[in-house]
């Protein structure tokens, strides 16, 4: 049989909804937040691999995004922007602008996205979150949080 921390660096989500003894919760305080988020989630989800490294939004992000004309802002010939294009607006984040954000809450052509250096639908049903960066990586990659659901994404 695994002791507790075997159990809790190795066991999925649906494994850690099924032990509620305080030593998995105090080895993996994420524990509860996952066992809540996805109780039946998929079997890859291990909390071992869910690694907080700062309080959510201590990067900020940004919520409220200001825009210029594409002749109204200064890009060198090397500068990076992610284009995105929904039913023919189109919009273009300079990528350094995620160097002090990491990602922005925003609305194009009616569609409320999160731009993260990916571009995500921020609606879940009726429903349109907001998302905070959760300041955690899961299997190395960002997470963000919606603000309305307290749920982690990645």
């Amino acid at each position: 049989m695994s002791s507790p921390s075997t159990a809790a660096s190795e066991a999925p989500v649906d494994g850690l909804a099924e032990a509620t003894s305080a030593p998995i919760a105090s080895i993996n305080p994420m524990a509860p937040t996952l066992r809540d988020l996805n109780p039946t989630g998929p079997k890859e989800i291990n909390g071992a691999r869910f690694m907080q490294l700062l309080p959510r939004d201590a990067i900020v992000p940004v919520y409220e995004a200001e825009y210029a004309p594409a002749n109204g802002v200064e890009l060198g010939d090397k500068d990076l922007v992610m284009g995105v294009s929904i039913d023919g607006p189109h919009r273009a984040y300079p990528l350094r602008n995620l160097r002090s954000h990491e990602m922005v809450n925003d609305e194009l052509a009616d569609i409320p996205i999160c731009y993260t250096g990916l571009v995500h639908d921020r609606r879940l049903g009726d429903e349109t979150l907001t998302f905070g960066n959760q300041g955690a990586l899961y299997k190395q990659a960002m997470t963000w949080w919606g603000h309305q659901t307290e749920s982690i994404w990645s």
